[in-house]
């Protein structure tokens, strides 16, 4: 048997043949940032600037034998090649490419995830699609790939992430499902440490490994569910939050297994009866300079946003929401938001509300009033813009758009300076 020594480069190799669920994550955790460049997939660059750091991966060993495997494949040698950019869009739930993947079947997956999860693992709070909530698919142009680049290997995916704790392991947590590419790839020495059967068919390749960029170590672990109905389900952990390590996982390898098999992530699995429609989100807030929030500040937000309403009186419309369904907004931590829909007799009003910190350059715009809050309102482009920026430095903002004739733009002034709405 015979031990290679860790790779020197400027920077990771890739071919065809080792597409793994590293590169998975990568790519998926691209699109689901709405990202539309996928140049930062594990491949050398030629680099033309200062040095870059030395990128050193776990050391393969071949031949070698894999547990489940009849034969194994000799890893492919370094690739040196150019980056590469694709672009895309998404079209949001219910693309009809991607038939499988509904706003509730996106729910019906986050909830089996979450339920797949050890019970003393903790998923920090953040915003929704930063809360293991799947994503609606990115569609990428194929004309734009690499060689090396299968299509299905980088398209049709929802992807999920969120940050784990758990004792002294911390870490990202990344799921990508996606429907017709559920057949085992041949086993390749150093994509896989094991290759587990289950008693339904299902195929699990695991791995645990760690990769060195500029001597920092990065722990990695990673599970691919090869599933009897067709779906690939990759899941994978690392034990990073930004440039800081934790240097513990918080799943093991038999975890992220287990998690990755679990049937309510497959493509085919029924969504249960009632499951509640996924929300996009309410979009980004520009994020200010304001302490971040945690799920008590957003609660106690919640709750004067329902007491606001209230006390406006009975309106004569319908929301689909509660008004104080606050959430943090995907800029950061520093803002949250919240989109609502009224329905009565005269039709839907919609209401986008955004707490955030005031630019500072805005906030002696508007109107003045006693209590030193000022008060700006526009129209444009048929939605009414009305913000009231506090003394606190609290910007509070309702867009209201649609053809209801509630509630009328008085009443969201008294929404937007109703008391208890100043962040932290």
């Amino acid at each position: 048997m015979r031990v290679t020594e860790p790779r020197q480069s400027p920077g990771p190799d890739t071919s065809r043949a080792r597409w793994s669920w590293r590169d998975t994550a990568v790519v998926a955790g691209i699109v689901a940032l709405g990202f539309g460049a996928a140049s930062a997939l594990p491949r050398d660059h030629p680099d033309t600037g200062p040095a870059a750091p030395t990128y050193a991966t776990e050391p393969v060993a071949y031949p070698v034998d894999i547990p489940g495997c009849a034969e194994v494949l000799p890893p492919p040698p370094p690739v040196t090649g150019s980056g590469w950019t694709m672009y895309g869009a998404s079209y949001g739930y219910g693309d009809p490419d991607f038939a499988w993947l509904t706003a509730p079947k996106a729910t019906a997956m986050t909830d089996a995830l979450r339920a797949a999860l050890p019970t003393d693992a903790d998923v920090r709070f953040d915003a929704p699609r930063r809360m293991l909530l799947f994503q609606p698919i990115f569609r990428m142009n194929p004309d734009q790939l690499p060689e090396d680049v299968a299509p299905e290997d980088v398209s049709g995916v929802s992807e999920s992430r969120g940050f784990l704790v758990r004792g002294e392991g911390s870490g990202t947590l990344r799921t990508a499902v996606r429907a017709g590419s559920g057949t085992p790839p041949d086993c390749v020495a150093g994509a896989l440490d094991e290759r587990r059967t289950l008693a339904d068919g299902t195929v699990v390749d695991v791995l645990d490994s760690w990769f060195e960029r500029g001597g920092v170590r990065t722990r990695t672990a990673g599970a691919t569910a090869y599933t009897p109905d067709g779906s690939r389900v990759d899941v994978s952990v690392d034990d990073t939050d930004g440039d800081t390590h934790s240097g513990a996982l918080p799943l093991t390898v038999d975890e992220l297994a287990r998690v990755a098999a679990e049937p309510g992530l497959r493509t085919t699995t029924t969504v249960p009866v009632g499951t509640p429609a996924a929300r996009m989100g309410c979009g980004a807030a520009p994020d200010g300079s304001g302490a971040p929030l945690d799920r008590a500040d957003v609660e106690r937000l919640n709750g004067a946003l329902d007491a606001a309403l209230v006390a406006l009186g009975p309106l004569p419309a319908t929301p689909d929401r509660p008004l104080g369904s606050l959430e943090l907004t995907g800029a950061g931590r520093t803002s949250v938001c919240t989109e609502v829909t009224l329905s009565g007799s005269g039709g839907e009003s919609r209401l986008r509300v955004v707490i955030a910190p005031a630019p500072s350059e805005s906030r002696a715009a508007g109107e003045p009033r006693p209590d030193g809050t000022r008060v700006r309102t526009h129209r444009e482009y048929g939605t009414t813009h009305v913000t009231a920026t506090r003394p606190s430095g609290t910007a509070v903002t309702v867009d209201l758009g649609g053809l209801g004739a509630v509630p009328t733009v008085d009443q969201v002034i008294a929404l937007v300076t109703a008391p208890g709405l100043d962040l932290p």
